[in-house]
C-alpha cells in the first residue's frame, strides 16, 4: 500500500520541541501478516516475521527528533523492534540486526517488550543532520525519515510475536537534544591504562555477555530473540559496572547513550553472545553524556 508522505509543513510555533501524533494506518509499505484496521495495525510474526514501514518529512529547521509508539500485546514477553533507515550505510558490514529480506540500510534503534508502549532510546534523541552515534544518517536531503516496526516470527506459530500498534508520536525539536551536556565546566576524563572495557583502538566502551534460550525454545525464533535480549541487558549492565570503576557518576543501563552491536553470534553450547560498543567521544558519546569534552587513556 502506498500513501503520500506525511509532510510537517511550515509551522508557526514558539516552543522548541513538540509532539506530533501520526495515525498508524498511514503505512507506506508492509510485509508478512499485517492487518491495517481503523484505529490500529495488527502484526503477527508468522513464519518469517512481519513489518510495517512509515515515512515522515520534517521541516528544515528540525535539529533533533525522537519517536514514541503506542502498542500492546495479549502475550507476555512479546515485543517490537524499531528500525531507522540509514542513508549513509555503505555495505552489509554496517547492518545492525535488520530483519531478513530487508537491505543493509536498516539500523536497529531500540527494542520494547513492556507490552504497553515504546519510547525511543539508545539514544532517546537523534540528530536530523550531524554526528549521530555509530555514524547514523537517518534523514535524506529532502528531510525524509523512514521508520520500520518489526514483529519477529517463528515456528510453531505460538512462538511468534503478536502486537497491536495504536499510535506513533514524533517529538521534533529546533534544538540539539542529543548533544546538550548539563555541566558548564567540561573537562577531560582520564582512564587508567588497565581499566577494563575501554577499547581506545576502536573508540568504544566494550562489554559482552551470553544469553541462553528458555528450555524447550532453543530452536525457535522466540527463544533466539529472548536469548539475545538477555545477553544485551547483561552486557549493558556490565558496561555500567566498567564505568563505575572510573567515575563517581551513578548510572543504570537505561541511561546509557546509544550503543552499537559489534558481535552477535550463537555459541557451540546454544547460547547467544552479544558484544556491544558505546562510543567514547563525539556527539552522543560517553564523554558528552557524562559532561566531559573528551575521554582519553592515561
Amino acid at each position: 500500500m502506498k500513501i503520500p508522505l506525511l509532510i510537517l509543513a511550515a509551522m508557526c510555533l514558539t516552543a522548541s520541541a513538540f509532539n506530533l501524533a501520526v495515525p498508524v494506518e498511514r503505512v507506506v509499505r508492509s510485509a508478512g501478516l499485517v492487518a491495517v484496521e481503523t484505529g490500529g495495525v495488527r502484526l503477527a510474526g508468522g513464519p518469517a516475521g512481519s513489518w510495517v514501514e512509515y515515512e515522515v518529512t520534517i521541516p528544515s529547521w528540525v535539529k533533533s527528533f525522537a519517536v514514541d509508539v503506542e502498542w500492546w500485546s495479549p502475550r507476555p514477553g512479546d515485543g517490537i523492534a524499531v528500525y531507522l533507515y540509514d542513508y549513509s550505510a555503505l555495505g552489509s558490514d554496517e547492518i545492525l540486526g535488520a530483519p531478513g529480506g530487508l537491505d543493509y540500510h536498516w539500523r536497529l534503534w531500540s527494542v520494547s517488550t513492556d507490552r504497553y508502549g515504546f519510547t525511543s532510546s539508545s539514544p532517546k534523541f537523534l540528530l536530523a543532520r550531524g554526528d549521530n552515534p555509530g555514524g547514523l544518517s537517518p534523514v535524506d536531503d529532502g528531510g525524509r525519515i523512514r521508520l520500520l516496526v518489526y514483529a519477529d516470527g517463528g515456528l510453531p506459530f505460538v512462538t511468534d510475536e503478536l502486537v497491536y500498534l495504536e499510535q506513533i508520536r514524533w517529538n521534533i525539536s529546533e534544538r540539539d537534544e542529543l548533544w546538550s551536556p548539563d555541566s558548564p565546566g567540561w573537562g577531560t576524563l582520564v582512564i587508567p591504562v588497565d581499566s577494563e572495557g575501554f577499547d581506545f583502538e576502536r573508540g568504544y566502551l566494550v562489554a559482552s555477555a551470553a544469553g541462553r534460550p528458555p528450555i524447550g525454545e532453543e530452536l525457535t525464533a522466540r527463544g533466539r530473540l529472548l536469548a539475545i535480549r538477555a545477553a544485551t541487558v547483561q552486557a549493558l549492565a556490565l558496561a555500567v559496572a566498567y564505568m563505575g570503576n572510573v567515575t563517581p557518576d551513578t548510572l543504570n543501563p537505561d541511561q546509557l547513550p546509544g550503543y552499537r552491536v559489534l558481535i552477535r553470534e550463537q555459541l557451540d553450547d546454544g547460547r547467544w553472545l552479544v558484544e556491544i560498543g558505546i562510543p567514547l567521544n563525539g556527539p552522543g558519546g560517553l564523554a558528552d553524556f557524562l559532561g566531559y569534552t573528551e575521554i582519553r587513556r592515561d
